[in-house]
């Protein structure tokens, strides 16, 4: 049967004859010699190839034209997600090289619509499923200062503007390392160091000091 095609009638007559039944659900029993049947079953490469073929091209709906211009509603989406919940049968594993290679083919040139760049362009700050807030890394918080305050081109200390701009760093003023944009200030490596340790004897004679307090208070 995989070779003989319908013509245009034999199908128009089988559209008309199935028209208006309603699909019964198939009972556990059926479901069951289904799934037995085809288990341990594989494909022939030449009927992968006529799959590859019939699907290429389609960007929706995975080969089917029928979904072409459909949205899934946020009900379907909400079943969708709750099926998978838990789901951890891709956990641990990884693609090929040679999957990869083909994943990386299949997208190259693949533009994304507007409402596609638009969607993507919203996802930031606390959207993104990862966000971690304040318990961020050190070089992931310098990279969200620079999305938010762009990469520094002067040293707000010496003025100095000649430097490339790998040689700017955005400081943290408190040493508090928060995701606050007024605590960042544009600074030269050499006065990035220099501002570092001063910040750091500074800590230290804080220390000292409320130190000396608590043995007086004690004395």
């Amino acid at each position: 049967m995989m070779d003989k095609k319908l013509s245009e009638e034999h199908k128009r007559k089988i559209g008309l004859a199935l028209k208006g039944r309603k699909k019964l659900p198939f009972s556990e029993e059926h479901i069951r010699h289904l799934r037995e049947s085809h288990l341990g079953k594989k494909l022939s490469k030449e009927v992968c190839r006529k799959i590859s073929l019939r699907m290429m091209g389609n960007k929706i709906g995975l080969g089917n034209k029928n979904r072409v211009g459909k949205h899934i509603s946020d009900e379907q989406k909400e079943k969708i997600r709750f099926t998978h919940t838990g789901n951890t049968y891709r956990r641990g594993s990884h693609h090929t090289e040679e999957t990869k290679r083909k994943m990386s083919i299949a997208n190259l040139g693949r533009i994304g619509s507007e409402k596609q760049k638009a969607v993507m362009r919203a996802r930031t700050g606390e959207k993104v499923w990862n966000w971690k807030g304040d318990k961020v890394s050190y070089r992931s918080l310098h990279k969200w200062v620079e999305r938010q305050l762009g990469k520094p081109r002067c040293c707000e200390d010496c003025g100095d503007k000649s430097l490339s701009h790998r040689q700017y760093h955005w400081a943290n003023i408190s040493g508090l390392y928060k995701r606050v944009i007024t605590d960042w200030r544009r600074l030269c490596v050499r006065c990035h160091k220099t501002y570092d340790k001063q910040q750091k004897l500074l800590k230290l004679n804080q220390e000292f000091d409320s130190s000396n307090n608590f043995n007086n208070s004690l004395g």
